[in-house]
């Protein structure tokens, strides 16, 4: 059983002082990938109603070197035969090539209809002396793609030589590289913003992970503050809990656990003048400038100065009434829910008391 003929669709023909280039070229077209629409509609398919083929291979390059007095092998013969294009590489030293031009006259010999088949690649030197005598046979200097970087550049040339292959514009597939590239920039756009946003959130979070130990820390050191130096543990304990406000927009549980517990253990120490009578601290709230916190027990409201840890009652409420929550309202007073007698407040600089006010929301920080 013979084997079936090989088939190619071009042959590359050099000059071995060329072969870089020739192995770049060979590279290059086997790698190229036919855009979709590079056809128009009615071209998308083969005259057997096949589709066409979307890679330029094979493409045939590597031939035995021959010596001068010999004739073209019958590997290179066939490959001729067999091939739908030839593509010549000039140069000064494919001008002076037998082989060259040897094998440009056989593929004319093989395929006589088919002289537009054949393309110049100019890589080095000036046409027409880069041009190998056979292939401006007639004195007909042939429309070249230039690879150098005065001509067209190795990328157009490139494109060149592949619209003449495929027999479509060089306009189209250029407008399809370029439309290809944009396509490419904006994935990787959309790759470098999407690591560049998981970034941020990862430093965002490994931030916030920080500030938490460390508020969890400061509060854990309050705690241990509040029996020797109950004044300073009173001041850590604050600025945990605004820190912790600033960051998170709310204090959480821990943390007013750690001010309440400075407080109580402040009082049971006797270290702050304590008017709340050894009662439990029910809830507690600093002001806004962080220099003072008020807080509740069963007898009355009381307020902490920070630097000094001095403590006063500022309400205690008639037989039967208990304060249940406290907050800082605006016009820098305190306010607290009464579980009678609705809603109080406490202008701290004139003193004065105003019952039933207006209800607003406050949220207990216990």
């Amino acid at each position: 059983m013979s084997s079936p003929k090989p088939h190619y669709r071009a042959f590359i023909s050099y000059s071995h002082k060329d072969a870089k280039w020739a192995k770049w070229l060979h590279r290059s077209l086997e790698r190229y990938v036919v855009p979709i629409d590079a056809y128009p509609q009615e071209e998308k398919r083969e005259k057997d109603g096949s589709k066409r083929n979307r890679r330029l291979t094979p493409v045939f390059r590597d031939r035995d070197e021959l010596s001068v007095s010999g004739s073209l092998a019958d590997a290179i013969r066939v490959a001729l035969e067999a091939s739908e294009n030839l593509i010549v590489l000039c140069s000064p030293g494919s001008a002076e090539s037998l082989y060259v031009n040897a094998e440009i006259d056989l593929f004319r010999e093989l395929h006589p209809d088919n002289e537009k088949k054949i393309y110049a690649l100019i890589i080095e030197g000036e046409p027409p002396d880069c041009f190998p005598p056979a292939l401006i046979a007639g004195g007909v200097e042939p429309i070249a793609a230039d690879a150098r970087e005065v001509g067209d550049g190795k990328a157009d040339a490139k494109l060149k030589l592949i619209a003449g292959i495929l027999g479509v514009g060089f306009d189209r597939l250029k407008r399809r590289r370029a439309k290809r590239q944009r396509n490419r920039l904006l994935v990787m756009v959309a790759l470098v913003s999407a690591v560049a946003v998981m970034t941020t959130a990862l430093a965002v979070r490994a931030t916030r992970a920080e500030h938490k130990a460390n508020i969890q820390e400061k509060a854990s050191r309050a705690r241990v503050l509040a029996v020797t130096e109950p004044v300073k543990a009173l001041a850590l304990a604050l600025d945990t809990a605004e820190e912790e406000q600033a960051l998170k927009g709310a204090v959480s549980a821990p943390v007013m656990s750690s001010l309440l517990h400075t407080l109580e253990t402040g009082r049971e120490t006797a270290r702050y003048t304590s008017l709340g009578g050894g009662h439990q601290v029910t809830d507690c709230v600093p002001s806004p400038d962080g220099n003072s916190i008020a807080y509740t027990t069963a007898i009355g409201v009381f307020v902490v100065d920070r630097s000094s840890g001095l403590s006063r009652e500022i309400f205690r409420p008639s037989e039967g009434g208990v304060v249940r929550k406290i907050a800082f309202g605006k016009a820098s007073c305190w306010r607290w829910e009464m579980t009678r007698g609705g809603f109080l407040c406490y202008v701290s600089t004139g003193r004065n008391y105003c019952g039933n006010a207006k209800p607003m929301k406050v949220q207990s920080m216990a």
